[in-house]
């Protein structure tokens, strides 16, 4: 997935609370298949790092908390389990108090605290959707949905599917009983889907597509292996290489994007946007094609670039420090009379000033340079 493999080289939070999610999944699928007294510690321990990186965390102690009941309901022995599940309340609370320092003085209050304002969170930034430009708190309940449906390669979204398609075939079948190994398949909808319900109920402060949610990806993913082996399995003998064909077809697309937009895969949209995608969804929220920008111009001058960056004026700033001592004292940010003006307003005009270079992606366009005396000729 383009957008995750480059912000794995930049994006602090929703990456790290993505790997300590897996893990703690790991833990507890461990658990259930052995369990153990260290596969329990295990998962606790990465339930408290999940947590300690963002409190939507919480949901990989609430997927523990879910297994343990739902095991404990089908061996219909609530007594013998009963143990491991206050051990592990008791473990997952101490560890999630350990790795989030700002619980320490006051626990539950606290947490009480964050909890509010990570339901609130303000922010004061706009997002662009279906064409209207609006605050975060205005945000429809469908922002989410059709901001992974156009950003998710399609080919994914059909298997993913087609996984759910089967297993709930395969349950109806079963005239709608649970087995043991169901626990498995909850789990994993609940990591996928939870996360959105509860942000669309609880109308949570929602921006930047839907990053924050990167931690729900691998649930998607085995939902959607799990459509892939079903798919090849009927499609034996005559027809699993093509399911395969298809399949290894749409990586080599992905990759081949990846090489021809680098490094700007972390725009990627699918082609269900339209042509216009760019235009009528929030795109470039990192402002790391400001570096090309600023490439372009470090080449193009000899001496000081006097640049605006008029409506990302911290991305700009950020940027310049991704450059040695030198050049970077090269970019004098100025709002007085530039030189060139970097912006991502594609439909305003700036009197006195003409596109010289646009820094683009898909064919889309992320930021104009305007130069000031139109001249595309270099100065050195």
């Amino acid at each position: 997935y383009p957008r995750i493999f480059a912000e794995s080289f930049f994006n602090p939070k929703d990456l790290p609370l993505l790997s300590f999610f897996i893990i703690s999944i790991y833990g507890l699928f461990s658990y259930i298949k052995r369990p153990c007294m260290s596969w329990l510690c295990f998962n606790a321990i990465f339930c408290g790092l999940t947590v300690g990186v963002r409190l939507q965390g919480l949901l990989a102690p609430a997927l523990t908390v879910f297994a343990l009941i739902f095991i404990a309901y089908m061996d219909r022995d609530f007594k013998s389990h009963f143990k491991h599940f206050c051990i592990f309340l008791f473990l997952a609370g101490f560890f999630i108090v350990l790795f989030r320092p700002f619980l320490w003085e006051d626990p539950i209050n606290r947490f009480i605290l964050s909890f509010e304002t990570m339901s609130n969170f303000r922010w004061g930034g706009t997002i662009r959707h279906l064409g209207v430009v609006s605050g975060v708190y205005n945000i429809p309940w469908h922002y989410l949905p059709i901001n992974f449906m156009i950003t998710v390669p399609p080919l994914y979204q059909i298997l993913f599917i087609a996984g759910l398609a089967f297993y709930i075939y395969g349950f109806s079948s079963r005239k709608n009983k649970f087995l043991h190994g169901d626990v498995f398949f909850l789990v994993i909808l609940m990591w996928t889907f939870a996360p959105y319900f509860i942000s669309i109920i609880l109308k949570s402060t929602t921006y930047n597509v839907w990053r924050h949610f990167y931690f729900t990806y691998p649930g998607f993913c085995l939902i959607a292996g799990y459509g892939f082996k079903k798919i090849h399995e009927i499609m034996r003998p005559h027809l699993s290489n093509l399911v395969i064909l298809i399949f290894l077809s749409q990586i080599l697309y992905i990759s081949h994007y990846m090489y021809v937009v680098h490094p700007l895969y972390h725009v990627y949209f699918n082609f269900i946007g339209g042509e216009t995608v760019y235009r009528n969804f929030t795109n470039e929220y990192w402002k790391l094609s400001v570096k090309n920008a600023y490439d372009y111009l470090l080449e193009r001058e000899s001496g000081d670039i006097y640049v605006n960056s008029t409506n990302f004026q911290l991305p700009a700033r950020y940027n310049t420090y991704l450059y040695p001592e030198s050049e970077r004292k090269r970019i004098k940010l100025t709002n007085d009379s530039p030189d060139y003006i970097l912006t991502s307003f594609l439909n305003r005009n700036w009197p006195g000033y003409v596109n010289i270079k646009n820094i683009s992606s898909q064919n889309n366009v992320l930021i104009k340079i305007m130069h000031k005396d139109g001249n595309v000729s270099s100065k050195k």
